[in-house]
Parts: C-alpha cells; sequence; structure tokens
C-alpha cells in the first residue's frame, strides 16, 4: 500500500478516536479533561490532513508534451512552450 494513504487513513482513524473520547466525555462528566484531550485529538488529526493533502497536491508530477518532442513539463507551470 501506498505510504500517503496508510497516513490518510490513520489521521481519519484518529479523528474517529478523537470524536468517540468528545462524546463519551461530554456525556460523562460535561466539559473535562476527558473531553478536552479528545477536541485536541479530533483537532491535530484535521491540521494533520490539511498538512498531507497541501504537500499532496504541490507534489511536482510531470506529463510528456504533445507534438512528440520528448520533453517534461510540470503540471503546476502555466507558461508557454
Amino acid at each position: 500500500m501506498n505510504s500517503e494513504l496508510l497516513t490518510f487513513e490513520a489521521l481519519f482513524v484518529g479523528q474517529l478516536i478523537g470524536s468517540i473520547i468528545l462524546v463519551v466525555g461530554l456525556f460523562l462528566g460535561g466539559l473535562t479533561t476527558l473531553t478536552a484531550v479528545g477536541g485536541a485529538i479530533i483537532l491535530c488529526c484535521i491540521v494533520g490532513l490539511a498538512v498531507m493533502a497541501t504537500f499532496d497536491e504541490t507534489h511536482d508530477r510531470t506529463v510528456e508534451t504533445p507534438g512528440g518532442s520528448g520533453r517534461l513539463r510540470s503540471l503546476l507551470s502555466r507558461g508557454s512552450k
């Protein structure tokens, strides 16, 4: 499996665990330290997902230009030939 896919899955599982901790903490005792820990876990996972998505978007992917010249051009560049 791709390591990036495993990272995304781990962060989603972290959000699920943080949500469970948050909800259980709210029902058992209201706003306590346990509830704050659940919220912090969710927040860290959301930040991690945003960082991973940013790295995935800026990953330099290249394609072969049409016309048979064989040159490689970045997908992110918008310059002329």
